[in-house]
C-alpha cells in the first residue's frame, strides 16, 4: 500500500496532507525516514511513525451525528475541566470534529475517525453549507437582511460569503440562516456588527442532513445515503 494511502487510513488525514509530513521528514517506516511518496507499506510487517508515535490502521469507520447541549466544548481536553461534547459518545476511537459550535450554541455536529473526510470537510474549497435556528433580542430590519444576504460584511479574518435568511415568525426575532462557511463565532459577531443580539443560537443541519427527532445530547450513526452524499459533496470519490 503506498504510504500516504497507509496514513490516510491511520486517520492521519488526507493523502496530501500526509504527503506534506512525509516531505517534512516526520515519518519513518522500520525506524528510518521516508521522503519518498511512492514508497510502498507493507501494512502486516512495516511500523511506520509519525513523529516517532506508531500508526495504527483504522478497523472501522465511524460516522456519527450529535446533537451538541449548551454548555459543552468541541475539543478533545479542557485545562478548566468544562464539559466536552467529544464525552457524549462512547466510542473509544479518535474521533475528528465536524462543524464546531461554540459553548454557547447547541444542535447538529458530525464525529468521524475517517481523516480523509474530515480534513475535506474542513478545506475551504468545499462550502458544504450549514443551517442554524436564531433568536435576536429586536425584529430584524431589511436594509440588515440585506446586508447578510449579499456578503460583505467585515470580520478581521476577512468579509463574509452571501448567506441565506428566512424569517420564522410576526416578530421577526426568529429566523433560520443558511451559511456556507465557518468563521469562529461568525453569526454571533455578523449580528454584533449589525446592532442585535443573539439570544439563542441552534444549528439544525449539515448539507441536507437533518434531524429533528434526535435528543438534545444523543447521537446516531449516519446512514449509508448520509455518507455517500458527505463524501460526494467534497469529491471524497474521486480523490
Amino acid at each position: 500500500m503506498r504510504i500516504n494511502k497507509f496514513m490516510a487510513e491511520c486517520g492521519v488525514g488526507s493523502r496530501r496532507f500526509c504527503e506534506t509530513l512525509i516531505i517534512e521528514g516526520r515519518v519513518s517506516v522500520n525506524e528510518t525516514i521516508v521522503k519518498n511518496l511512492g514508497f510502498q507499506v507493507d501494512e502486516a510487517k512495516d511500523a511506520v511513525c509519525l513523529d516517532k508515535k506508531k500508526l495504527i490502521l483504522v478497523d472501522k469507520k465511524y460516522y456519527i451525528l450529535l446533537n451538541k447541549p449548551q454548555g459543552y466544548l468541541c475539543t478533545n481536553t479542557d485545562p478548566y475541566n468544562r464539559l466536552i461534547a467529544r464525552s457524549l459518545i462512547e466510542i473509544k476511537d479518535r474521533l475528528y470534529t465536524i462543524g464546531r459550535l461554540d459553548l454557547n450554541t447547541e444542535g447538529l455536529i458530525i464525529f468521524t475517525n475517517d481523516g480523509t473526510l474530515a480534513h475535506r470537510l474542513a478545506h475551504p474549497n468545499y462550502k458544504v453549507e450549514k443551517t442554524y435556528e436564531l433568536k435576536i433580542n429586536t425584529p430584524i430590519e431589511n436594509k440588515d437582511i440585506q446586508e447578510i444576504t449579499k456578503g460583505g460584511i467585515v470580520l478581521e479574518e476577512g468579509k463574509t460569503l452571501p448567506a441565506k435568511l428566512k424569517i420564522l415568525n410576526k416578530s421577526k426575532k426568529i429566523l433560520m440562516l443558511i451559511i456556507s462557511e465557518g468563521k469562529k463565532r461568525q453569526i454571533r459577531r455578523v449580528f454584533k456588527i449589525l446592532g442585535y443580539n443573539v439570544l439563542h443560537l441552534k444549528r439544525t443541519g449539515i448539507g441536507n442532513i437533518t434531524d429533528k427527532k434526535l435528543g438534545i445530547g444523543k447521537y446516531r450513526f449516519l446512514t449509508k445515503t448520509e455518507i455517500s452524499y458527505l463524501k460526494k459533496s467534497v469529491n471524497y470519490e474521486n480523490f
